[in-house]
């Protein structure tokens, strides 16, 4: 299930960062800030979802880069909350939907690691599968 997701979220990341590229100084779609930083930061965290979530790694390694990727877009939110444009980072300002994706996806890449750190402590039990004594 980490995997998937990874690979989910890190094309939503290089779908929106790739974007970004082309609309550098503007809100892409008047909704979602585009600046230089962020889409680099994008495309480099989608990469790195895409190819843990794609190849065959180990499940610590999908673990480390999927919680890199909710500290990253968690922080990038919680410093856009105390300054909207990330420290000069990001000059066009944030709105309101850049913080839902922000959060969001540090929620849902958050939620993927503990959900696989669970499996791995009950020893993948809670599949569903009937244990019989």
């Amino acid at each position: 299930m980490t995997k998937a997701i990874a690979t989910m979220v890190g094309i939503l990341l290089l779908s929106h960062g790739g974007l970004g590229l082309f609309i550098e100084g503007e809100h892409l779609l008047g909704l979602f800030d585009v600046d230089i930083a962020l889409d680099l930061t994008y495309l480099t965290l989608g990469l790195l979802l895409v190819l843990v979530g794609e190849t065959e790694v180990s499940a610590g390694l999908t673990r480390g880069v999927v919680a890199l990727g909710a500290l990253v877009m968690g922080g990038i939110g919680l410093v856009g909350l105390l300054d909207r444009h990330l420290l000069g980072l990001a000059p066009t300002g944030f709105e309101l939907l850049d913080f839902l994706v922000f959060f969001g996806i540090a929620g849902s890449l958050g939620l993927a690691v503990l959900q696989s750190r669970s499996g791995a402590i009950m020893g993948e039990a809670h599949t569903g599968a009937v244990v019989r004594a």
